[in-house]
């Protein structure tokens, strides 16, 4: 058995459809649909802060003058893990998120691009669009 044997199932490459990655993506796109539903929200009772439970996850909705006026408190609550929106004019709204947050949301994307990628890889091996190397043309490579 030469040493690209390993490889030559791509399908073992794949992610598992309910792996916790996939969930996180879709807990985050779930999150940015109830940030929709709050700017909605906003638009239609020009009330200050919003609290919303929408899809089992709380968010806080605010006016900029309002976090600016209190903005320790708003970055304590989204340091606790609840995302703050701060609507602005124009809808040019920003979400303040937990460092942590930021870098899962930030590790979520990665991740869907990296499985887009091996999505793609595995339909060119099923199209035979693929370029096989040896093992010792491969190190020639990278001497070179």
């Amino acid at each position: 058995m030469g040493r690209g044997a390993a490889f030559s199932d791509m399908r073992s490459l794949k992610a598992p459809a309910e792996s916790t990655e996939l969930r996180s993506v879709s807990k985050k796109l779930s999150y940015m649909v109830d940030i929709i539903y709050i700017k909605l929200y906003n638009k239609c009772t020009k009330n200050s802060t919003v609290n919303s439970t929408k899809g089992g996850m709380n968010m806080i909705a605010a006016r900029a003058v309002d976090v600016r006026s209190n903005m320790k408190n708003y970055m304590d609550i989204a340091y606790n893990g609840e995302p703050v929106i701060v609507s602005r004019r124009q809808n040019r709204n920003v979400v303040i998120v937990s460092e942590q947050e930021y870098n899962d949301l930030q590790k979520a994307k990665r991740n869907a691009e990296y499985l887009t990628k091996l999505d793609r890889s595995y339909e060119q091996l099923e199209r035979g669009e693929t370029v096989v190397k040896s093992f010792d043309e491969l190190e020639k490579m990278a001497d070179e």
